[in-house]
């Protein structure tokens, strides 16, 4: 649904960029390498993005980078003003998403804040369709990233949204709706001190072992199955590509996971699943002793994975309390010790 703006946005768009310029200008004087902490806050961030939507919902099978301009809010009075580049991607979300995720290209850009001028491509996840449903998907998956920080370091930091759209060809509000941004490859290469690695065959033996064990059971815990390690099907590896041995494996793109249980995901019955939120382990082949010291790791994090989506305020409490209970069941799978049974099938294979 379209809704007309009363306060023009050309007009917001002239103050912004004004204040924009006098940013920049402070900083350069006070000779600041100022850091805007992007993925380091957790208070959900108000943005606007104004470009052809008509042309990016028509054309979204292409990979035509389209005009765009995106304005950041920083404040009351304060905010920053860049024109950037945008295209849509997701092979399946391109396919079944009315609007589908945004690939932002922000290279260039002259913030005065060396974290957002040092973006570069930047994905963005939609709220798909207009129907509230899919905003509780992205709510979930949202929440799907918060948890694996908690897990691990070695994991995509993420960025809570308000997004309000412009049509930029007619100065009109298209929706106003919630998405969330994803930490790009290069600050991970940047974090982790490695390049990331592309286009090989990996083993689970050349990841770091102690991360491959959190990483199986995180993606059991959330009941994931859309992911494959050789391939690196969902899965950035990083490392020495010369040594390919104790490399860094970050999982993402978790809208087939039994946590988000999408009306569009499907079980795979090959692996004897029945329902999306069925689990199934595929973990490595490792001793009891190596995955105890990992199981007891979950154990503490109980708590703190539960309040993790207690606090998420932007979750209706029905789906709130579901998670809570999805949580609940996989940690029930301790008593009698059945999960060390699961972690150890893959031995018995």
């Amino acid at each position: 649904m379209i809704y007309k703006v009363f306060n023009s946005r050309f007009i917001k768009t002239i103050a912004v960029l004004l204040i924009g310029i006098l940013n920049i200008h402070v900083l350069a004087q006070e000779g600041e390498n100022k850091s805007f902490g992007l993925f380091e806050k957790d208070e959900i961030l108000n943005i606007s993005l104004a470009f052809d939507i008509g042309k990016y919902i028509e054309e979204k099978f292409e990979e035509n980078l389209l005009d765009a301009e995106i304005t950041i809010y920083t404040g009351e009075t304060d905010s920053i003003f860049e024109n950037i580049k945008v295209r849509s991607r997701g092979n399946f979300r391109r396919s079944n998403c009315s609007f589908p995720p945004i690939m932002l290209h922000m290279k260039d850009m002259e913030t005065g804040y060396s974290d957002l001028d040092d973006l570069g491509k930047v994905k963005l996840v939609s709220h798909c369709k207009d129907e509230n449903i899919y905003d509780t998907y992205l709510f979930r998956e949202y929440l799907i990233y918060k948890i694996y920080n908690v897990i691990t370091d070695y994991s995509f930091r993420v960025r809570l949204l308000n997004i309000d759209y412009y049509d930029i060809n007619y100065d009109i509000l298209y929706v106003s709706k919630r998405g969330f941004i994803i930490e790009p490859v290069n600050n991970l290469e940047d974090r982790f001190a490695h390049d990331e690695i592309e286009e090989v065959k990996i083993s689970g033996e050349a990841i770091e072992n102690d991360l491959m064990l959190k990483l199986s059971l995180f993606q059991y815990m959330i009941a994931n199955s859309d992911w494959y390690l050789p391939i690196m099907h969902n899965l950035k590896i990083f490392g020495d590509k010369d040594v390919m041995m104790n490399l860094i494996a970050v999982p993402y793109d978790f809208d087939y996971t039994g946590w988000v249980n999408t009306h569009y995901a499907y079980a795979r019955e090959e692996l004897g699943l029945e329902d999306i939120r069925d689990r199934a382990f595929f973990g490595p082949c490792r001793n009891e002793e190596e995955y105890r010291l990992v199981l007891d790791y979950y154990l503490e994090l109980e708590d703190n994975i539960i309040d993790t989506v207690k606090d998420f305020k932007y979750l209706k409490g029905p789906a709130r309390n579901d998670l809570i209970r999805y949580v609940k069941s996989f940690y029930r799978l301790y008593k009698g010790d059945e999960i060390m049974n699961i972690c150890m099938k893959p031995c018995n294979n």
